[in-house]
């Protein structure tokens, strides 16, 4: 009977859940909000040698626009994260866990409409440090949108051909930009007949008229593991972040590294794994990752996707991945 039990909220999830992308939601006004930092106590992770944990918070929030976090990046200090309802979320937070310049915006003018959820779904996002510009990912549509460097106005949409196949829930869940101009386009989930989920490259801005794509297929780290989000070290190498359901009722998570990526990519594309989130230690549904330098070394942080549920957490999580030891002569 307990069993069972277990299994009421994530009935009452699902439920809500399909019928949230089918509604229709208020837009969202620019306001300013209060975010709350509670620090984690040593959480159970098993990471890679090369990787330490340095810090993490639960970030909640009285705001009713506040979660459903499916994407992170981190500009002058400050983090940007886009949520399942169309949100621009912007903050900071020290190393004593206290959070400031905390914001909700809406998301750049002609990307979306304002009162169609499903438009709403935006799920990734990429940043060119040179110019400013950013670019997000639209599950439901499947299209890329081009936005100004303050995240207010499109400059441009596309629905890439390469992309016109992906299901309206299965993609564009993860976009990185990567240092030579290229771009990734993750989808999350297996197209068709393929037991992989596609990897699309650009080799250009990806809503340019001359952009050129190709495909590749991405493996996880494991069976059922799905790509939520990217982002490039500053070696080149890349960090892809995976998630899974597990039954009966939540979510783990796989952090993968990933080798320099080629100059022509093709066939399968793949990583090994450096950090494992799953019961019974510390397991979310984690949905962005974002790489920042601070004196020279390298930290990844990974936020957490709540689903607008009270049953759910939103985490910021941060790891320092160390220097690989020198070679003994």
């Amino acid at each position: 009977m307990r069993f069972a039990f277990r299994f009421i909220p994530w009935l009452l999830l699902a439920a809500l859940a399909g019928s949230a992308r089918r509604m229709d939601v208020e837009p969202i006004i620019a306001h300013a909000i209060t975010i709350n930092a509670e620090r984690l106590d040593a959480p159970a992770i098993e990471t890679a040698p090369g990787l330490r944990y340095a810090d993490g918070w639960s970030l909640t929030s009285s705001d009713d626009d506040f979660g459903g976090l499916s994407s992170l990046t981190i500009e002058n200090g400050h983090f940007i994260a886009l949520s399942d309802i169309g949100a621009v979320i912007r903050f900071a937070i020290n190393a004593e866990g206290k959070v400031s310049d905390a914001s909700i915006n809406p998301l750049p003018r002609g990307c979306a409409t304002d009162s169609d959820k499903r438009e709403r779904d935006s799920e990734s996002l990429a940043h060119d440090p040179v110019s400013g510009d950013y670019w997000i990912g639209f599950e439901w549509r499947n299209v890329i949108c081009r936005s100004d460097t303050r995240l207010a106005k499109a400059e441009r949409i596309v629905m890439p051909g390469v992309m016109k196949h992906w299901s309206k829930t299965g993609g564009p869940e993860a976009i990185v930009r990567l240092a030579d101009g290229r771009f990734l386009v993750f989808a999350e989930s297996a197209q068709g007949s393929d037991a992989l989920p596609e990897l699309v490259i650009a080799d250009r801005d990806p809503t340019a008229p001359d952009a050129r794509y190709s495909r590749a297929l991405y493996m996880g780290p494991e069976h059922h593991f799905s790509p939520t989000d990217a982002a490039q070290l500053p070696d080149g190498r890349l960090i892809v972040l995976n998630r899974r359901f597990e039954p009966p009722a939540y979510f783990s998570a796989r952090l993968s590294l990933l080798d320099q990526i080629p100059a022509k990519v093709s066939g399968i594309l793949s990583g090994k794994t450096i950090a494992k989130f799953g019961r019974p230690g510390l397991t979310s549904n984690f949905e962005g990752v974002a790489i920042s330098n601070e004196g020279g070394r390298t930290f990844i942080w990974l936020i957490s996707d709540d689903n607008y549920m009270w049953i759910e957490n939103t985490y910021l999580l941060k790891f320092e991945l160390l220097p690989e030891p020198e070679p003994k002569p």
